[in-house]
């Protein structure tokens, strides 16, 4: 509920479907590069890369194969209860990741491009991932 003369930002309710990323290799390190956290998908099913309650900002995210044999992934982005995101992806994500929130380009060697985004949430941010091969899902947050 909304109190007049409350600050906060909007929560985000949408996410733009679509967007890629690519890492040339170093697809294990690219926290490193990136300045993000790493999740270590192992194929068993969905499971939550992230879920923290409170509110705070998510600056990056993206999802990226251990191996060319990475098809066939999902990623989901609940934010505040809402489905923000729900992106199914089929083909390699070993070099080719699909990317949620921000800009990432790693060449391999020598180039790299990295931005942030601001997608704020209120109450509670689940970033739920699937894949079927190992794959790293990183993301970038804080809480305010």
């Amino acid at each position: 509920m909304a109190i007049l003369g409350e600050s906060g930002l909007k929560a985000a309710t949408y996410l733009q479907p679509g967007r890629k990323m690519f890492a040339g290799s170093a697809q294990s390190s690219l926290n490193q590069i990136s300045g993000c956290v790493r999740y270590n998908y192992t194929t068993s099913g969905a499971k939550d890369a992230l879920n923290v309650s409170g509110s705070g900002v998510l600056q990056m995210g993206f999802f990226i194969g251990a191996a060319f044999t990475s098809t066939n992934s999902n990623v989901k982005i609940t934010i505040d209860g809402t489905i923000v995101l729900n992106e199914t992806t089929s083909g390699s994500i070993e070099n080719n990741g699909s990317m949620q929130v921000g800009s990432f380009y790693f060449n391999g060697t020598s180039y790299q491009y990295s931005t942030t985004d601001s997608v704020p949430y209120n109450e509670s941010l689940v970033i739920n991932v699937t894949c079927n091969s190992a794959a790293y899902y990183y993301y970038r947050y804080y809480r305010t």
